[in-house]
């Protein structure tokens, strides 16, 4: 199968590096030219061929989304894409059998200039939105913004040939910006894969308190208010407990509000490179989902921790896909958004003193692993390309 990608970016922040994993694997077995303006290899990857990377950009991405975002409110889409459009898609000769539009955030170049080489090309165009878009009320202010990509995205897939999303309920979110006349066009799920596909086996390092690791950022409806408020409740009978945050930003403001005593056994690293030693040193590890009540979103940080021996306390709403998937697992924990819930949870894996059966994970392993997730996309686009 000869597949034309397009993405805005790849391997340039934490989508770009996802599309960039999805392309190196198709790789393997398919013709892929990859059309981007930004592609920055990831060490660990090994570099792409066939890309064709000749649009521009302004600024970092924080500037990017701020124009951006100010654009598409005052316009209706961003007149950067349509002129990136005409610009890369002339290097391009054609032949292919389908066309692969990337989309998440505010990035729509993978529609945008999807539906161009749709029309030029004559093939099927397949949009992958891994990101629901617009971001769900909540998210973001239900304003002209979001109003605006809103009517963008419904314009997109009025010429797209099959619709994929990244879990079944942002499926179904995505599915409500099909226009009238298109709402039998294919659809599926597709995954965002799991960093390791291998069980990382670690032993607890000894000489260590007892850790509660959150590895990430905390954003938007994603709020740590319960889980340090459980915590303070569990110093009282665990004061040899620490809670440390890895790679999360603008949470100092919230911290620099607890009393002493608290705020000295919480503990936050910037971003690293390698998070086997802080999964080692830990002794449960931590995710926090949206306060929403109908969330669509699915944390990749979970994704990731089923991989690690460790149990997972898992704070999510009652209808989210996190409680769907992951209901009735033993070492993963989970929770509403509540201090006295996630407090029990807390509780018991200190007190724990049986070992945990992380055998239990590994169809779930194999279900988010980049190889099985790259044969469903495989297989959805060779549907749509017949």
């Amino acid at each position: 199968m000869r597949i034309l990608a397009i993405s805005s970016n790849v391997g340039d922040n934490a989508p770009g590096i996802v599309v960039e994993r999805f392309l190196c694997e198709l790789q393997k077995t398919h013709v892929v030219d990859v059309l981007t303006y930004d592609y920055q290899r990831s060490p660990d990857m090994p570099g792409l061929k066939n890309v064709y990377s000749k649009g521009f950009w302004i600024g970092n991405e924080k500037i990017r989304r701020r124009l951006t975002t100010k654009l598409i409110e005052a316009l209706g889409y961003d007149p950067a894409d349509e002129l990136r459009k005409r610009h890369v898609l002339k290097s391009l000769k054609g032949g292919y059998d389908v066309i692969l539009g990337f989309c998440y955030g505010f990035y729509m170049f993978g529609q945008t200039a999807g539906v161009v080489a749709k029309k030029r090309f004559r093939a099927p165009l397949v949009a992958y939105y891994f990101d629901a878009i617009p971001s769900p009320a909540g998210w973001v202010k239900d304003g002209l913004y979001r109003r605006n990509l809103g009517r963008l995205v419904s314009r997109g897939l009025a010429a797209a040939d099959g619709i994929l999303s990244s879990n079944r309920k942002m499926l179904e979110y995505e599915l409500g910006f099909l226009p009238e006349g298109h709402r039998n066009i294919p659809s599926g799920y597709v995954y965002t894969p799991c960093v390791s596909s291998t069980i990382c086996h670690l032993l607890h390092s000894e000489g260590v308190p007892f850790v509660f690791l959150f590895a990430g950022s905390v954003y938007g409806p994603r709020k740590i208010k319960y889980f340090i408020g459980a915590f303070a409740k569990l110093l009282i009978d665990h004061p040899d407990c620490e809670i440390w945050f890895v790679g999360t930003r603008n949470i100092e403001g919230e911290l620099a509000a607890l009393r002493p005593e608290i705020a000295s056994k919480i503990k936050v690293t910037p971003r690293v490179k390698d998070l086997v030693p802080y999964y080692e040193a830990s002794g449960a590890l931590v995710d926090i989902d949206a306060e929403l009540p109908d969330d669509v979103f699915l944390s990749s940080k979970i994704t990731n921790y089923i991989s690690v021996d460790r149990p997972i306390i898992s704070e999510t709403g009652q209808n989210s896909e996190s409680r769907r998937i992951f209901a009735g697992l033993e070492t993963v924990l989970q929770c509403g958004h509540d201090e006295d819930d996630l407090y029990k949870a807390m509780k018991s894996v200190v007190e724990r003193t049986e070992d945990y059966d992380y055998s239990e994970r590994a169809d779930l392993i194999k279900t988010f692993s980049l190889e099985a997730n790259t044969s469903k996309l495989v297989h959805f686009l060779s549907s749509v390309s017949e």
